[in-house]
């Protein structure tokens, strides 16, 4: 999952942002958590669940007995729910107006269709471990 959260971010960068994955991920993290949300649960829709928090304000992914935001794992998921059906109407309504506007679903996902999700996996995979040797 980290991997796949990795190659979004560096592909939303390349597309937004000058390539700054600093951006990128302070986008997601801010305004654009449902999105990656909605990126991810495109390509692994039955693996992938929503959570999110208390004060509604911020929304991750459950895999694999783990969370997940744009900056990696959650180490503090007690705040973290499984939304209710007011819960997504009000995350379709209010998250990411903004962000929204960038289209990052649609241009992501159109992205990553073009290779397949396992090959853009590999390849950040590759990218991510030429950059640590």
């Amino acid at each position: 999952m980290e991997y796949l959260i990795t190659g979004i971010k560096k592909l939303i960068a390349d597309i937004y942002f000058e390539g700054d994955t600093n951006i990128a991920e302070e986008e997601l993290l801010n305004g654009g958590c449902y999105e990656l949300v909605k990126i991810i649960k495109n390509f692994i829709p039955n693996e992938v669940s929503m959570r999110i928090n208390a004060t509604k304000d911020h929304c991750v992914l459950a895999y694999d007995g783990y969370l997940y935001d744009a900056s990696g794992i959650i180490r503090n998921t007690e705040d973290f729910k499984i939304p209710s059906e007011k819960d997504l109407n009000y995350i379709n309504f209010r998250f990411g107006k903004r962000v929204k506007s960038l289209q990052f679903y649609q241009t992501i996902t159109k992205e990553i269709e073009k290779i397949g999700i396992s090959e853009f996996i590999k390849q950040t995979i590759r990218e991510e471990n030429g950059k640590n040797r």
